[in-house]
């Protein structure tokens, strides 16, 4: 199984959310992730990695801001963005990702790529740094599901129902962030689609 993870741990303000999120991805692959983190994201060594893989990505996993068109790594430098002729090699894989905007027009292109699915957001997604761990916790539950064998709509509801369940243990603000995460989770591409295929 070949799967890759793209997570800014160096950023200034999500860095510990990201690094929490890739601790708990890094915990359950084991040796059956190429990791991409700390100052390994950079638009050279992705570009390098996705051009040397041997073969296609069951799971992207991409931990890192993002806008609209592009994913960012360190320092906000454009990793991979819908001019990105690496995108090809992200066809046929199940991209999930905690990248603000990404699912508005990155996400619908990789799918035309040939990317089975995207699980993102069409927004901005955020998070409470007093709650990262619940947060990061919500947000894993996806890559746990596709791990376990479940679709990629089983996942995606997952993120939701972990949402909502943490909605239940916090205030009125943090409850107005999470249902805002939850109005910009989307899911483009196959439902049905899993890592196992």
């Amino acid at each position: 199984m070949n799967n890759l993870l793209i997570s800014d741990t160096l950023d200034e303000k999500l860095g510990d959310f990201f690094k929490s999120c890739s601790e708990l991805a890094i915990l359950h692959f084991g040796d059956n992730l190429t990791s991409l983190i700390d100052d390994r994201v950079n638009s050279i060594t992705v570009s390098v990695v996705l051009e040397s893989a041997d073969s296609d990505y069951n799971l992207v996993i991409i931990y890192c801001h993002g806008d609209e068109s592009s994913f960012l790594g360190l320092n906000n430098e454009v990793i991979l963005t819908i001019e990105s002729p690496e995108l090809i090699k992200l066809a046929n894989s199940i991209i999930y990702s905690f990248s603000c905007s990404s699912g508005s027009i990155l996400g619908p292109k990789l799918v035309n790529l040939g990317c089975r699915a995207f699980i993102g957001y069409n927004g901005e997604a955020n998070i409470l740094t007093s709650l990262k761990d619940e947060f990061a916790a919500c947000v894993h539950t996806g890559v746990e599901q596709l791990l376990a064998g479940s679709s990629a709509e089983i996942a995606y509801k997952s993120v939701i129902h972990q949402y909502k369940k943490l909605m239940m243990q916090v205030d009125f603000f943090a409850r107005s962030i999470i249902n805002d995460n939850i109005d910009k989770l989307v899911l483009i591409g196959d439902p049905s689609s899993e890592i196992n295929e």
